[in-house]
C-alpha cells in the first residue's frame, strides 16, 4: 500500500509518556500511514517500551524504529527521520503528546481538496491537566507573511500540527539543521519552507494535545539552549530576506535578548552573540557601559541591565 503521510516522532526519554502517545496513534484511520520513531541516544527505557506499546496495539508492521547509538540533539533527530520517510506528506509528533480521533485523515483529506503543500490547523494546549484551544487561523494565503507570522509568534513555530508535503521538501532541498540544536530547530524549518512560497491551506480543525511540562526544554533555558538560538538566528538572517520577514525576525532576536537577559545561564560569550553592541557601537565608553550592565546582571541585577541596554540601544541608532 502506497504511504500515505509519515509520522516522524523523536524520542529522548519518553518512557513515561509514550504508551499514552502510541495508543491514541493507534485509533488514526488514514489507510497508509507510516510512523518512523528515531531513538536519539536514551537513557532510559524507552526503546524497550516503545516497543512492548506498538506490539500490544497491533503497529508493529507499519512503523519502523532507528537508533541513534549517541544522543545527537532534536535537529539532527529529526532530519533522520525525514530522511527515513515514505510518505506523500510527512508530519511530526512528540512522545509526550497525544492527538484525538481523525487528525491524520482530516489534514490528508484537506490537503488533498486544496492541493496544498503545507496545511495546518489549531491545537490544544495542554497544562497540568487543564486543555484551551489555541487558535491558528488565518485568513492570509501568502506564506511568506505566514513565515512573519510564525516569527511573531502569533503562529506557533511547532512542526506537529502542520502537515507537509514531502516531495515539496526534496524539490527545495529543505532540510533540518546538521547540528546540534536543541531549541526552535522547528521554526528555522518551517520558515525555510514558507520563504520559498509553498501552496498553503488552514484548516478549521483542532486535534493535537500539546503537553507542556515544567522541566521541558522549553520551559527552561540553559546556555546551550541560547548556544541553539544563536545557531538559528544566524541560519533565519539567510532565509528571511522579504521586508516584512527581516522585520519579524529583528522581533524575535529581540525575545531570544530578553530571555537571555533574564536567564541565570548566559555565559559571557553568548552575551557577546546576542548583544552585539558590545561591539558595534561606536566609542569606548559605550562597550565599557555594557561590559559594565553584563557584570551587574549576573550578579543579580537583571533588571537595571534591561534598562541600561534600552538606552545604549537608542543611543546607538542615533549615531549610526
Amino acid at each position: 500500500m502506497e504511504v500515505t503521510v509519515s509520522i516522524l516522532v523523536a524520542v529522548y526519554n519518553a518512557s513515561g509518556t509514550i504508551a499514552r502517545f502510541v495508543a491514541s496513534m493507534a485509533k488514526q484511520e488514514l489507510p497508509g500511514l507510516e510512523w518512523i520513531f528515531v531513538i536519539d541516544g536514551a537513557t532510559d527505557d524507552s526503546a524497550v517500551v516503545l516497543l512492548r506499546e506498538l506490539e500490544t496495539v497491533g503497529m508493529i508492521a507499519s512503523s519502523r524504529i532507528i537508533l541513534h547509538s549517541r544522543n545527537r540533539g532534536i535537529s539532527v533527530t529529526r532530519g533522520t527521520a525525514l530522511a527515513a520517510a515514505h510518505g506523500e506528506y510527512i508530519i511530526f509528533a512528540d512522545p509526550d503528546d497525544w492527538v484525538d480521533e481523525g487528525f491524520y485523515s482530516s489534514l490528508y483529506a484537506t490537503a488533498k481538496e486544496c492541493d496544498a503543500d503545507f496545511i495546518w490547523e489549531d491545537f490544544w494546549l495542554d497544562v497540568d491537566g487543564w486543555a484551551s484551544r489555541v487558535i491558528q487561523g488565518s485568513k492570509c494565503s501568502n506564506a511568506h507573511v505566514l513565515c512573519a507570522d510564525i516569527l511573531r509568534g502569533s503562529l506557533h513555530g511547532a512542526t506537529w500540527n502542520k502537515l507537509i508535503r514531502r516531495s515539496y521538501l526534496l524539490e527545495h532541498g529543505i532540510e533540518f539543521l546538521a547540528k546540534r540544536v536543541s531549541l526552535c530547530e522547528d521554526l528555522c524549518f518551517l520558515c525555510e519552507i514558507l520563504m520559498t512560497a509553498p501552496r498553503i491551506a488552514y484548516q478549521n480543525g483542532c486535534h493535537y494535545h500539546y503537553c507542556v511540562r515544567s522541566q521541558s526544554a522549553t520551559q527552561c533555558l540553559s546556555s546551550d539552549s541560547f548556544a541553539s538560538l544563536d545557531i538559528v538566528g544566524r541560519r533565519l538572517d539567510g532565509i528571511c530576506t522579504t521586508l516584512d520577514t527581516h522585520r519579524a525576525l529583528y522581533h524575535w532576536k529581540q525575545g531570544v535578548r530578553l530571555s537571555a537577559a533574564f536567564s541565570d545561564n548566559v555565559t559571557w560569550g553568548m552575551f557577546r552573540n546576542l548583544f552585539p553592541e558590545v561591539d558595534n557601537l561606536r566609542g569606548l565608553k559605550t562597550n565599557l557601559v555594557l561590559k559594565v550592565m553584563f557584570w551587574i546582571a549576573v550578579r543579580g541585577g537583571r533588571s537595571c541591565m534591561l534598562t541600561v541596554y534600552r538606552l545604549i540601544r537608542r543611543r546607538g541608532k542615533r549615531r549610526c
